[in-house]
This record gives structure tokens, C-alpha cells and sequence, in this order.
């Protein structure tokens, strides 16, 4: 076996050499309309054989899951830039110009991926990425101190408290780190509860090192830091939900803003405003990147957590080439739109697919009520200003609106995976729900702007909040009986946070309900993220390299008779390639 193994991994050494000598010919003269067809040809030939070798890798029982995993990043990645790189040879041809920058972020991000595919044969990969980390940290922590007990075994109780408060700094050390991008009343919140764990710690710590500590302070200590780690994990994903409501109800508006300073205004001279600009940008996808790893360690589903790891390091990709793209157009250096247009169009359909990926994590009833709740404010300021005769501001109806397009958006996403045959009541709340909406921005559009027309509109608005909470209320109900619903088993956090340690203990065991092998972790009251099992990790299939073949010899052919047509090409090969990955490999 081991012999076998050490064939594929050399055969997989010289594809890797051969695709990185087709990657570097990637240069300005392979633009002859055949030449460029038969390079992308050998090109895709050599992926798929790669991608072959190495299912033959990741196929033996003794592969670990953090290898395959690495592995399945890295294909996705190749995948997804053959994409990148088609829809580049598509526009060229229909402009007739060569898109050297473009071409050569496809280059380095394919090089990249294939370093670390060379690295992880060697052995050198991140063996644990966080999948799912945040939550066992809270987990064990909460059992490893609960599992204290002085009174019979005094010298044991101590060494696991230090045992445990290593888990506790690690849950600490991440729920500020994704404070920092937090919204601020959020910051300020987790800020303060980190502030009542680490004192709570302390005070068990001072009690621990007494000549005779007490046993039942220690007792009192340890169900309050099993309070407070609660308190501090209700509050970690409240603050996590409603950073994603946010970001990705304007997830496009920064590079909006961008665009159209850079772009469209002819204004020179103002690079105080553009670094203002470049900042809110920046800022944006930070939380974009902290949402996706947060994700990942809600989540120990292996194909989810490659997705959101193949989409995160797109986006970190683009942050050397985004901004000095759109720079060199503000200051006039480049004239070709193009391939600026062409990194923005990347960068929102990368940015789109990660948020449907964290859809998948995220419990439908979990999010449906933070919106609830976000919606039922605004919709509470907004009859303020009616009753007060003011009119309704435009911003706060805009984000009403948006909010409530996330929540469409994500529904649309969920119920791809509940059983159509069990959820009628589902969908009925969320015809409902869609039906509401659509009046809502009918009535703002075409009813008089005056006190009249106001209150029919905030009426209106008063339905839609009833319609959200009617669609959440369903998904509650049907945790319980559904087996293809995401999110089956959440309960209320009361159970959750209470005082006794017992209890929780109780509650902890009985959070997770087996669902044809997965599970699903529940996360106090209304905020939880979907935790399935990573018994299965993708890979890909060999069945499916023949119809590969078609796919690409389709678009290819089609191509060459008329260059439009290889355009509506693109998303059929993209989907046929994920599709070369799409078979289960045992995990551990």
C-alpha cells in the first residue's frame, strides 16, 4: 500500500511540474484565438489528471481528514480560477485586448494552490483549521469544570481546573478576536463578558490556591463560570448573526462606493476621500473574512468548511489586486476598465457564494428571529416618526427592505434542503412572508407621500415583522419533527444558562440529536449555527472525469464557431468540475 501510494504521490509531483510550466506560457503572447484554445485544452487535460492522482491519495483509509480536506481546498481553488481564467479569454476576445493583470493573478493563485497541494504531500498542513473549533472549546470547558469534584478528589480537581482554563482562554482569545469587527454595541457587550469570565476565573484560581480552599465557594465559582461562559457564547453568536445580517444586506455597497468614486466621478484630487473610501472597504471584508472563519468554527462539516476556505482565500487574493486596480484608474495610470470590471465581478460572485455556504451553517430559526427582532426596531422608529408627523426617513426603509431581502434569500437557499413533501407550512409562511414584502415596496412606491399614505405604508411594514415571526415560528415547530430541516433539536437558552451546573451538564448531553448521522449543536435562545458530523469529507470521482472531458471538448468546439456562445459555457463547466469532487471519502 504504502509503494502504491508513493507512485501516485510522485505521479501527482510531475502533473503538478507540468501545469505550473502550462502556467507560466500564461503570458501576453498566447492570444492567437487556436493557440489560447489549445493551451486552455492541455490545460484542463492536466488538472483533471491531477485531480485524479490525488483521489487515489485521499481514497486509502489511513489519509487524514485535515489532508483530504487541504487537498479539496486547493482543487476548488484550481477549479475556480480555470473559471476565472475562462471568462478572462471570453472578454479579450470580444475587445480585442490582452488582460495581462487578470492573467497573472489566475497564474498566482494557481501556482499558489498548487504549493500547497506539493506541501501537504509532504506532510506540511494545518492538521486542525478551527472546523468546528469554538464550539468543542465551549464544550469542554464547560464539561472539564463541571467535572471538578474537591471534595473527593482534591489533588485531581486542581490540575483539571488548569486543564480547563486553557480551553477558556482559547474561547476568550476567539470571541475577542471577532469582537474587533463586531458592530459596536456588540464589541462593548462580549468586551464586558469576556471582562466577567477572566474575573470569574481568577476568583476560582485564588480560591484553588488556598491553604484550605473552600468547597463550597469552589462550587459557587465553578456554576458561576459555567453562567458566564454561556452568557459569553449567547452573546459571541447574537453579535455573529447580526454582523451577517448587516454585511451581507450591503454586502455589494462598498464596492459600489468605490467603483463609482473611481470610475464614474471625475474628481481628482481628493485621496483623502478615496483612502476613506479604501478604509470602509477594507473594513468590510475583514468582517466578510471573520464571518467565514467563525463559520468554520461552528461548523465540522467538511464540504461547507471547503467551500468557505476555497472563498476566503479568493478574497484574500484580491487584497493586492482590487484596490491597486481601481488606484490605477482613479489616477489615471490605466485606462482599461476592463480588467477592473473584471476583479469586481470576481470578487461579488466570490463574496455571493460564501454567504450562501454560511447559509447552509446558519439555523433558519436562529436568523429569522435576529432579523425579526432588527426589523421590529426599525419598523418601531418608523411609526414613531408617522405618529409624530415626520415623514419616514428613506435610509431606514432601505435597510428594512434589505434586511428583508437577506432573509428571502436565505429561505430561498434553506428550503433547497428540507424534504418538500414534510414542510408545506413552511413554504406557505414563506409565500406569505414574500407576498408582504413585495406589497410593502409597492405601497412605499405608489402611495402618496403625505401622513395618509405614511401610515398605510408603516401598516403594511407592522404585517411584514407579523409574517417574519410567523416564518420563524415554523421553523421552531418543525426543529422537532423534520429530519432534513437545518437546525433540528434547538431549544430555548433559558435551560442553557442556567445556575446550575447540573443542569447544564443535562442540557449540554442532550443539545445534540443524531440525525442520519448528523448533528446539530444548539447555541443559546435564537442564535445557533448548523454543527453536522465530519464523517464524510468530499472527493473527487473518477466516474466523472469522462463527462468532464465533454463538458470542456463542448465548450471548446462551441467556441471556436462563435465566441459568444463559449460565454454561456462557463457556468456548466464550473459546476461539472465541483462536480469531479462530489463523492464521499471516509473520515476519522
Amino acid at each position: 500500500m504504502e509503494c502504491q501510494l508513493k507512485i501516485s504521490a510522485d505521479l501527482v509531483y510531475k502533473q503538478i511540474a507540468l501545469i505550473k510550466e502550462s502556467l507560466f506560457s500564461l503570458t501576453v503572447y498566447v492570444c492567437h484565438r487556436n493557440g489560447l484554445l489549445h493551451w486552455f485544452q492541455q490545460l484542463c487535460n492536466q488538472i483533471t489528471k491531477l485531480i485524479l492522482y490525488l483521489t487515489d491519495i485521499c481514497k486509502n483509509e489511513n489519509t487524514e481528514v485535515a489532508f483530504k480536506e487541504t487537498i479539496l481546498v486547493h482543487i476548488q481553488q484550481q477549479v475556480t480560477f480555470l473559471s476565472l481564467c475562462i471568462n478572462v479569454f471570453v472578454k479579450e476576445s470580444e475587445v480585442n485586448l490582452i488582460f495581462s493583470e487578470v492573467r497573472n493573478f489566475c497564474k498566482k493563485q494557481m501556482l499558489f494552490s498548487l504549493e500547497e497541494i506539493d506541501k501537504a504531500l509532504k506532510g506540511i498542513f494545518k492538521s486542525d483549521y478551527r472546523k468546528g473549533n469554538f464550539i468543542k472549546w465551549i464544550d469542554s470547558a464547560l464539561e472539564m469544570i463541571n467535572d471538578i469534584d474537591y471534595e473527593n478528589n482534591k489533588q485531581q480537581a486542581k490540575a483539571t481546573f488548569l486543564d480547563s482554563k486553557i480551553l477558556f482562554d482559547e474561547v476568550l482569545s476567539h470571541a475577542m478576536t471577532i469582537a474587533q469587527v463586531t458592530l459596536p454595541d456588540d464589541y462593548q457587550k462580549i468586551r464586558g463578558s469576556c471582562k466577567s469570565v477572566i474575573e470569574i476565573l481568577e476568583d476560582l484560581t485564588s480560591e484553588f490556591n488556598k491553604t484550605d480552599p473552600n468547597t463550597a465557594m469552589l462550587n459557587l465559582f465553578i456554576d458561576s463560570c459555567t453562567s458566564k461562559l454561556c452568557n459569553l457564547e449567547y452573546k459571541v453568536n447574537t453579535a455573529v448573526l447580526k454582523l451577517t445580517l448587516k454585511v451581507f444586506s450591503e454586502y455589494t455597497l462598498p464596492l459600489e462606493h468605490l467603483q463609482e468614486f473611481c470610475l464614474r466621478a471625475k474628481i481628482k484630487g481628493k485621496e483623502e476621500e478615496f483612502d476613506h473610501i479604501v478604509m470602509d472597504f477594507d473594513i468590510h471584508v475583514d468582517r466578510i473574512i471573520q464571518i467565514g472563519l467563525f463559520s468554520v468554527a461552528c461548523s465540522n462539516y467538511s464540504d461547507n468548511c471547503v467551500k468557505i476556505r476555497s472563498s476566503l482565500l479568493c478574497l484574500e487574493g484580491m487584497e493586492t489586486e482590487l484596490i491597486p486596480a481601481f488606484a490605477a484608474i482613479y489616477k489615471d495610470i490605466a485606462t482599461n476598465h476592463y480588467q477592473v470590471l473584471l476583479f469586481q465581478d470576481f470578487w461579488l460572485s466570490q463574496a455571493q457564494r460564501l454567504f450562501e455556504t454560511i447559509c447552509l451553517i446558519i439555523n433558519p430559526f436562529a436568523f429569522c428571529e435576529v432579523i425579526y427582532e432588527e426589523n421590529k426596531i426599525i419598523v418601531n422608529d418608523l411609526s414613531e416618526n408617522v405618529r409624530v408627523g415626520s415623514i419616514i426617513p428613506q435610509n431606514n426603509f432601505n435597510k428594512l427592505i434589505k434586511q428583508s431581502k437577506v432573509l428571502e434569500d436565505f429561505i430561498k437557499i434553506v428550503l433547497k434542503e428540507v424534504n418538500e413533501s414534510n414542510n408545506e407550512e413552511i413554504k406557505k409562511a414563506f409565500q406569505d412572508f414574500q407576498n408582504v414584502l413585495q406589497e410593502v415596496k409597492s405601497a412605499y412606491e405608489i402611495l402618496p407621500d403625505n401622513i395618509y399614505g405614511h401610515q398605510r405604508v408603516i401598516k403594511r411594514c407592522k404585517i411584514l415583522v407579523t409574517a417574519i415571526k410567523t416564518l420563524s415560528n415554523c421553523f421552531k415547530e418543525d426543529n422537532s419533527k423534520n429530519d432534513n430541516l437545518p437546525g433540528k433539536g434547538i431549544i430555548e437558552a433559558t435551560s442553557r444558562l442556567e445556575d446550575n451546573r447540573d443542569k447544564v451538564l443535562k442540557n449540554i448531553t442532550n443539545s445534540r440529536i443524531d440525525i442520519n448521522g448528523d448533528t446539530t449543536f444548539v447555541i443559546p435562545q435564537s442564535t445557533t449555527y448548523n454543527v453536522t458530523s465530519s464523517k464524510d469529507v468530499l472527493q473527487p470521482s473518477r466516474v466523472k472525469s469522462a463527462k468532464f472531458n465533454q463538458i470542456r471538448d463542448r465548450f471548446i468546439n462551441e467556441s471556436i464557431k462563435d465566441n459568444r456562445s463559449a460565454e454561456l459555457q462557463i457556468t456548466d463547466i464550473l459546476n461539472e468540475l465541483y462536480d469531479l469532487k462530489n463523492t464521499s471519502i471516509d473520515g476519522n
